[in-house]
């Protein structure tokens, strides 16, 4: 895998990286106006200006995903350290739910007791 054209790595294990990704099965009638594959060339030049935004940041679509903090079940961090760092930022987060902090946990925590 090469990134940025200066960092390259042989062995890059994808699955570090924890991802997802929701695809919702689009109409087809929708395919013009969220069309699958947007192209860097096409993002410039016509859907920047259609919607200041991509289009799967809009929430008034019927394909946003919608979830909320009743559909977290652990919040997964490193270490104590950032168990902190969590903990502070949940000031800046809207309505934030105090029940989300029983939920974190730590990967020496998991390593060590499971």
């Amino acid at each position: 895998m090469n990134r940025n054209k200066r960092k390259s790595t042989n062995d890059y294990k994808f699955y570090d990286e924890k991802e997802w990704r929701y695809v919702p099965a689009i109409q087809s009638s929708d395919i013009q106006k969220y069309p699958k594959i947007i192209g860097k060339s096409d993002w410039n030049s016509t859907f920047s200006e259609k919607f200041k935004v991509k289009p799967h940041f809009l929430t008034e679509n019927q394909y946003h995903l919608k979830f909320g903090f009743d559909d977290i079940e652990y919040l997964i961090v490193k270490n104590e350290k950032d168990v902190n760092k969590l903990i502070k930022l949940k000031s800046k987060i809207e309505r934030f739910d105090d029940l989300l902090l029983t939920k974190i946990i730590t990967m020496d925590k998991i390593n060590r007791d499971f």
